[in-house]
């Protein structure tokens, strides 16, 4: 009895053996809708309260990530309009003293 060589991965015998059943595609419900979002949102929350310390670093490191832009931009405006102030007060006074 020959033995058959050991094949890995699919073949074409393999795929066309295979039935795919999909499930069937029904209508959009709403309520389903808004069941689904509220339990992901009470999911989601509960998971927030089990973890308090990481989920107050979380918080921390997205509130740092958010205003780090703003704050750095305040902060540039604030420089460019003092360097623009010290440019229009330069005056040099010169006192010669002759001999």
């Amino acid at each position: 009895m020959a033995q058959k060589p050991n094949q890995r991965g699919a073949t074409r015998e393999s795929i066309k053996a295979t039935k795919h059943h999909w499930p069937a595609r029904s209508s959009f419900s709403l309520g389903k809708y808004l069941r689904q979002h509220q339990a992901t949102l009470t999911e989601s929350f509960m998971r927030l309260v089990s973890y308090p310390l990481s989920s107050v670093m979380t918080v921390m490191v997205i509130a740092i990530a958010l205003s780090l832009p703003g704050g750095l931009y305040v902060l540039l405006k604030n420089v460019q309009s003092v360097t623009d102030q010290w440019e229009q007060q330069s005056v040099i006074t010169l006192y010669l003293f002759l001999v």
